[in-house]
This record gives C-alpha cells, structure tokens and sequence, in this order.
C-alpha cells in the first residue's frame, strides 16, 4: 500500500465510524478539527467525570456506553434532545460514554470531512502523576505539516483546567501519549516500569495491560475502533472524587 493509499483508507469509514443518516448533517458543519472536537464534547460526557459537571447519572443511563458505533451516540443524542448536533447540550443530557466514544465520534466525523483519521489505543501521562493510564485518542493527518497528529478529544475546557495539561490537547506529544507499541517497547526495553500502565481506579496494572492496549490500538489501526469493555479509559475514584469537587461546567 502506497503513502496515498494508506490516507485514503483512512478517509473512509470502519464499522464503527459510518455515520448511517447522520452524515448530511455532519457535512454541513466545519470542518476544521478544533470544531470538530468541541461538537463531539457538547454531544458526550465522561461515565467517571459527570460529577465533575455536578451531573448525576440515572442507573439507567449508564448502558449507554454500552453504545459502539458513531451512528448509534449520534442518534442517541438526538432522541435526548432534537437540536441540531452543532449545539452544545446541557451536561446532563449528552450521551454517557469513556474515552473510547469520544476518540471514535471525533474520527468518525473527521473521516466524513475527507479528513484521514483513526483512533489511537494507549496510555496518557497526564491524568496522574507518575502513572500511566489506559485512555483512547483521535489521529489524524495534517496535510500541511506532513505528520499525524495526536488529538484528545474527550478533556474539555472544565477538564483542563483540573487536569493542568501543559501542551495543546489538539497536537498531543507523543512522548505524553504511548500508544500501545511505544508503551510495550518501552517496558520491554527497561525504560519504564509496567506496573506504572493501567487502568486508573482499578488493580488492572502491568505488562498484561499494555499488551492489551497493543492489540487494541492495532484493532483501532484497521478502522475496528471497539474494545473489550466498555469501562476502558480514565476512571480513577480518587481522582473522579477531586475532580467533582473542585471543577465544574464553567
């Protein structure tokens, strides 16, 4: 496969970024990916962090981030709220998902703009300090400065603030996002701990975790943007408690 043939199969969709009925209405939106990224966070909110927009889950809201394909969160948010996707919800009333929704709703769109994208599988330094957590980010091409660029589509403006990220959450360094054969080149090589991968809020730490991330992001790689559960991502309670407590909508 030629450099140009690896974009262009990156500008149409996998089984879970087809847009189904939705795609005219994400036609007519811009397409720059700063825009991009705002719509998918006025459209979603993080299982783990809704008590950071003092939102309290109903139980029963919780299977939706069961939800795997774009067209289904998509549609989702619009049986909640008939608005055009363009306009921010209320915290509250956006569909309940975790980093993987945000990573695969940003590709989606980005796709459909003939935009080249895929989700990334790894680890990010930046929720907590000397750990590394299980987290999903978008990629796409920039044309312009001939790269992929790193996205985080999923920590917003209230996110950022608590998070305290000192880099452009829109071109995110490699070097504070592994993705998952970094992160396994990495500990194989002795240069970080495996016990310092996991997932936050749990005991899922170690090798045995980026091996699981490594397979993920090569599933993510060919366009299979699913995962083994749908709790991956950022959802430590300690930090979840912190971040309610001290960060709000704005």
């Amino acid at each position: 496969m030629t450099h140009d043939q690896l974009l262009a199969y990156y500008t149409k969709p996998g089984p879970f970024t087809d847009l189904g009925v939705f795609a005219d209405e994400i036609d007519s939106l811009p397409g720059d990916v700063r825009a991009i990224a705002e719509m998918v966070q006025g459209l979603l909110i993080h299982e783990a962090l809704a008590p950071a927009y003092r939102v309290t889950l109903p139980a029963e809201r919780i299977a939706e981030k069961q939800l795997h394909g774009a067209a289904a969160m998509l549609g989702c948010a619009r049986r909640m709220d008939d608005r055009p996707l363009s306009v921010e919800r209320t915290p509250d009333r956006r569909v309940v998902g975790v980093c993987r929704h945000f990573a695969t709703l940003f590709v989606a769109c980005l796709r459909r703009k003939g935009i080249p994208a895929r989700a990334r599988v790894g680890f990010a330094n930046y929720f907590e300090p000397d750990k590394n957590v299980d987290h999903w980010v978008g990629e796409y091409w920039n044309a312009g400065e001939g790269r992929w660029v790193l996205v985080d589509a999923q920590v917003d403006k209230p996110q950022a603030a608590f998070f305290k990220p000192d880099f452009d959450l829109l071109d995110v360094p490699h070097t504070r996002f592994l993705v998952g054969g970094d992160a396994w080149a990495l500990c194989r090589s002795g240069g970080a701990d495996p016990m310092t991968f996991g997932v936050a809020g749990t005991e899922n730490w170690g090798l045995i975790e980026v091996i699981g991330d490594l397979m993920l992001d090569l599933a993510a790689l060919q366009k299979v943007d699913c995962c083994r559960g749908a709790g991956t991502g950022w959802r430590s309670s300690t930090a979840h408690a912190r971040a309610s407590s001290r960060s709000s909508t704005g």
